[in-house]
């Protein structure tokens, strides 16, 4: 059986090629709590990896930005950075 975590993970990555074409997108950068990142990708946050035909970076939901600035918006900017998608 497949997990549905695992079917959507193929959504998105169709969704994202779609978009990614007809955009001309070049990467994929996503706000995500740290449990749906997770479970959607299995892998932790601030990591880069492939989403369909394109690079990706999971950082850290708005949500928690607002809530504590300190720890997510350093945490993702610094991903952000390290990882080139500082001038998105």
């Amino acid at each position: 059986r497949v997990r549905p975590a695992h079917e959507s993970v193929q959504a998105l990555s169709a969704l994202v090629d779609g978009l990614g074409e007809q955009s001309g997108g070049e990467r994929v950068l996503l706000g995500l709590p740290e449990t749906v990142a997770e479970a959607l990708f299995e892998q932790p946050r601030y990591q880069p990896f492939e989403l369909g035909r394109l690079p990706a970076l999971v950082i850290s939901s708005l949500a928690e930005m607002l809530a504590d600035p300190v720890q997510h918006k350093k945490a993702s900017w610094q991903a952000m950075q390290a990882h080139g998608y500082d001038g998105v």
